[in-house]
């Protein structure tokens, strides 16, 4: 009964709801206090935050990541310390989101904190892989050499994956030469490959991509160097075009038509 009152106040829209909401933040049910919080975050009043920062020491973890899910809409930067504690726990499931979230927030300690972690191997595939994921959103230009140093990491090809993707939208041309190695790289890889249809190119590639990783129906190191192949389209540095019009000749149509687009890309430089 507690819950449908409160999400009764937040349909309302009146600020005057807001103190009440406050005070179901203390409430004896976990549940209730999640949906105050939530609501609260609708509301957007200043009057929520000393509120929500109280409950990022709560021992409930998915109450932490509402709350900061709620001060990251404030604004306010006191969410940061936090998040970045709770990345760096790892955890498989609040790791990924505390990046997720921080990765909305303009601050140099974000970007220390997520390149950090991109670095440990004994983090958490999944929590390395959402930073690879941020930092190529987020486009410092710090996280290039970081990013770059992954292509070399082949313990987990998914994380090799993204990183080639965010190196592609920084366009910058230190990544060119690793590329090259990786477009390069056959070892391991099965030379029979299993060509598939050209309709699937017709989505874009990053959601190619998500698929063919996460049904693990394809080689992933015929999608890493098709990646490869891409990210050096975007970058558009004439050294890759030797490289490109070998793997444009390849018997897998995922690393051929990608080498193929990207020496479009160049000649129409």
């Amino acid at each position: 009964m507690r819950a449908i009152a409160i999400n009764a106040l937040g349909k309302i829209g009146d600020t005057e709801a807001i103190e009440p909401l406050i005070l179901r933040l203390k409430d004896s049910d976990n549940g209730v206090r999640l949906i105050a919080v939530q609501v609260l975050s609708k509301f957007g009043d200043n009057r929520a935050v000393e509120p929500l920062i109280s409950l990022l020491k709560d021992k409930d973890q998915n109450l932490v990541m509402a709350a900061a899910d709620a001060l990251v809409e404030f604004k306010d930067n006191r969410v940061i310390e936090p998040l970045i504690t709770i990345l760096n726990d790892g955890d498989f499931h609040f790791g990924p989101a505390a990046a997720r979230l921080l990765g909305k927030i303009k601050d140099d300690r974000v970007v220390d904190a997520l390149i950090s972690v991109l670095k440990d191997h004994h983090k958490g595939s999944s929590t390395r892989s959402a930073v690879a994921r941020v930092l190529g959103e987020i486009m410092e230009n710090q996280a290039v050499e970081p990013l770059i140093d992954i292509l070399e990491d082949n313990e987990d090809m998914n994380i090799q994956i993204i990183a080639v993707r965010a190196l592609g939208k920084f366009k910058d041309k230190r990544a060119v030469e690793p590329l090259i190695n990786l477009l390069e790289d056959i070892q391991g890889e099965d030379t029979q490959g299993d060509n598939i249809k050209n309709d699937i190119f017709s989505a874009s590639f990053n959601e190619e991509l998500n698929k063919m990783v996460n049904e693990g129906k394809n080689n992933s190191r015929i999608i890493l160097r098709a990646g490869a192949a891409e990210a050096m389209g975007e970058i558009k540095d004439k050294s890759a075009i030797k490289p490109l019009k070998a793997a444009s000749k390849e018997h897998d149509y995922k690393i051929s038509s990608k080498a193929a687009e990207a020496l479009e890309k160049l000649r129409s430089k």
